[in-house]
């Protein structure tokens, strides 16, 4: 295993009853992964019998290959070089985990930069990270891959307005919990409070929370789950139509089908998705943000209070709570 960049040395039993060594190194090479299997012929049965054992070896003492840093040493300086160059100045801290709460300063800035480079009515994004800080001062390019860590293309679609109610619906069942409930948070947990690398013990993927910009909306803990979201207008004041189509924005990972937004929650096949496809973007998204912050100069990143939860007063009061706790790990 190995994509979800998490080390792991533990046993599972498949759908046949049989115990399965799982080994994943994790992310940068900080570790290997080493399975030891001894076979031994059984002349009785004429199968072998299997013994398998697993680790993972930190590399944190060895050194770098002097050959191999000869021949790359030099490569790898002139990406350090090309990583220095200044974007834009900040002229204010963003934290990543203010958007696991709500409007947040982080998600704002690429709501932004999606609805003006694509000129879509409405734009979806979720937070790339969960604990990136992004301080006060110049930014440099290195910092681009701690606001948005994956390679992404941007789309636009078509999408009714009962579609985009949907899409909001499907993203905050996999975000938020009922209330009132007896785990006294805002976020869905684990059951099990198993936490991740980051002291996180959220039930699902926090890059699935996708928050919406263009339309001004509520998101009310109290109903039931699929009922959740009123969509009150338009972000200019115009009223919202369930039965109009809008273009809606969002990154090709969502446009493409992941996280399941367009087809578990708006009901789309794979088929049907690629035809509302309008156009997408020839440049990765994170190229688009750097020369977006780039023609700024400078930039002060700002809260957009287009959306809220209800009940606010029992809503702001968890939150406090839960973001101290996060804040704290």
């Amino acid at each position: 295993a190995g994509h979800d960049h998490k080390p792991l040395s533990e046993r599972v039993v498949n759908v046949s009853g049989d115990s399965v060594l799982v080994l994943n190194a994790g992310p940068k090479a900080y570790r290997i992964a080493v399975a030891d299997i001894e076979l031994q012929w059984d002349e009785q049965i004429k199968t072998y019998r299997k013994k398998i054992s697993g680790s993972l070896v930190s590399m944190e003492n060895e050194k770098a290959d002097s050959a191999f840093m000869r021949e790359f040493g030099s490569y790898f300086e002139r990406v350090k070089e090309y990583m220095d160059e200044e974007v834009v100045y900040f002229d204010t801290t963003i934290r990543a985990v203010d958007a696991l709460f709500g409007p947040a300063a982080y998600t704002a800035m690429i709501h932004q930069i999606q609805l003006e480079t694509s000129g879509a009515d409405i734009s979806f994004a979720a937070p790339f990270s969960t604990h990136a800080v992004l301080e006060k001062g110049p930014l440099y390019w290195r910092d681009m891959f701690k606001l948005y860590r994956y390679e992404n293309f941007l789309c636009t679609l078509k999408l009714s307005g009962a579609e985009v109610r949907e899409f909001l619906e499907y993203s905050a069942s996999l975000w938020f919990d009922s209330l009132p409930n007896n785990h006294h948070s805002v976020l869905l947990l684990k059951s099990s409070g198993k936490t991740d690398r980051y002291g996180l013990p959220l039930k699902n993927a926090y890059f699935n929370f996708d928050s919406g910009m263009g339309i001004n909306y509520e998101v009310d803990l109290r109903k039931a789950r699929g009922q959740r979201v009123k969509i009150l207008s338009m972000a200019d004041g115009s009223p919202f139509d369930e039965n109009k189509i809008y273009t809606v924005v969002m990154n090709s990972y969502r446009a493409n089908g992941g996280g399941r937004h367009l087809t578990k929650g708006v009901g789309l096949s794979k088929e049907e998705i690629k035809k509302r496809i309008i156009k997408c973007s020839d440049t990765d998204f994170r190229r688009i943000i750097k020369s977006w912050l780039h023609k700024q100069k400078h930039y002060k990143p700002e809260v957009v209070k287009n959306w809220k939860l209800l009940p606010e007063k029992t809503v702001n009061k968890l939150i406090i709570k839960q973001k101290e706790s996060l804040i704290e790990k």
